[in-house]
C-alpha cells in the first residue's frame, strides 16, 4: 500500500516538515527532534559537592513547553545537603507570571526546598503556561546544612 499521496496531502494541509528548529518543532509536528527531558525521561546531571546550577533558556510557542532535569547528589553520605531554587527572573514581570519552576523531591512531589543525605537525588521543573516564547533564568543552590 502506497501512502505517498496522503502524506504529502497531509504535509500540505497541516504544514508537517523534517525541520529540526528548535522553536518550530510543535508546528512542525517534530516533537520526536525536542531535546528537553521530559518527566519520565529527564536529562541527568551528577554533583558531587555543594555547587549553585544556572539554568538559562527559553520554553514555549511551537517549542517544547516542559523541561525537566534530575540531579544526583553523590557527595558525603553522612552529611545533609539543603536545596533551593532561586527565580532570577528571565523575562519582564508579565512573561515570568507564566512560568513554573520547581523543585521535586524524589518522589516526584513538589517542594520548595529540599534536604537530602549524599547520596540522593531530585528533579528541577520548568513548565510554559502560556502560547508564547518565554524565557528563563533561575539557579538551584546545593549547600552543606
Amino acid at each position: 500500500m502506497d501512502v505517498t499521496e496522503e502524506y504529502l496531502e497531509h504535509v500540505n494541509t497541516y504544514g508537517g516538515s523534517d525541520s529540526t528548529r528548535k522553536d518550530n518543532i510543535v508546528a512542525q509536528k517534530t516533537l520526536n527532534y525536542g531535546s528537553a527531558g521530559s518527566i519520565d525521561k529527564p536529562d541527568e546531571i551528577t554533583i558531587t559537592s555543594p555547587t549553585t546550577l544556572n539554568y538559562k533558556d527559553e520554553l514555549g510557542l511551537f517549542g517544547l513547553e516542559n523541561h525537566y532535569i534530575k540531579v544526583n547528589l553523590k557527595a558525603d553520605p553522612a552529611s545533609d545537603y539543603n536545596i533551593t531554587i532561586e527565580n532570577n527572573d528571565g523575562g519582564n514581570k508579565y512573561e515570568n507570571i507564566w512560568l513554573d519552576i520547581g523543585l521535586l523531591d524524589s518522589s516526584r512531589k513538589t517542594a520548595s526546598e529540599i534536604t537530602l543525605k549524599g547520596n540522593g537525588y531530585f528533579y528541577v521543573g520548568v513548565h510554559s503556561r502560556n502560547t508564547r516564547r518565554l524565557p528563563y533564568d533561575f539557579d538551584v543552590k546545593i549547600e552543606a546544612a
